[in-house]
């Protein structure tokens, strides 16, 4: 396991967050609208400044933030696709004729008949679970998703996510959604009830 520590560099506020993700794990970041939760995790992966973050593995020891950046694979709700098809799109515009694709298409539950469809032609909910689907490829052993789910209702997300893990056992899972989990057991949640800013 490792843990982030997240601290605002606001002046007009002082707050601290730990979170501790692990092997196999799934950790839920929510709370109400606006109250930070993208700009963390934007923070965590290094595409926003707004947090001082810090890293210890579980002996306390610091890591590096590039190394733990290189251990992620990042997607969100604005993630951009290419002009592209799904295959192409899923393999990061890389040529691959093996079945990695669609084995990628059957965990985020988009039919195989799509993969050499134009991106265009897909509809919100199955460019969402493109991206979700190119996330995965990346085969990273952190995956952070920040509202990926738009489109998509609370059964499809909570049976996506459990797939997700059940495929990549090994991954550390975090992510912000702002819907509830009905299976919580299996959810680590940390909320966030204060605003940052």
């Amino acid at each position: 396991p490792v843990f982030i520590a997240a601290e605002t560099k606001s002046s007009n506020s002082d707050i601290k967050i730990d979170i501790p993700i692990s092997s196999g794990s799934i950790t839920h970041l929510c709370g109400p609208s606006g109250v930070g939760k993208s700009v963390l995790i934007e923070s965590i992966v290094g595409i926003n400044g707004s947090f001082n973050v810090e890293v210890n593995d579980e002996q306390g020891d610091a890591i590096h933030l590039n190394d733990f950046r290189a251990l992620i694979a990042y997607a969100s709700q604005g993630s951009a696709l290419f002009v592209a098809t799904v295959r192409q799109n899923i393999a990061w515009m890389e040529t691959v004729h093996d079945k990695s694709v669609e084995s990628l298409m059957a965990i985020v539950d988009l039919p195989s008949k799509f993969i050499d469809q134009d991106i265009k032609y897909l509809s919100g909910g199955q460019k969402q679970r493109v991206i979700i689907a190119r996330s995965l490829y990346l085969n990273k052993k952190i995956l952070i998703l920040d509202e990926p789910f738009v489109g998509l209702d609370s059964v499809a997300t909570e049976q996506l996510v459990i797939s997700i893990i059940r495929e990549f056992p090994h991954t550390a899972l975090l992510l912000c959604h702002h819907g509830k989990f009905k299976n919580r057991e299996f959810v680590r949640e940390v909320y966030l009830s204060d605003c940052f800013f």
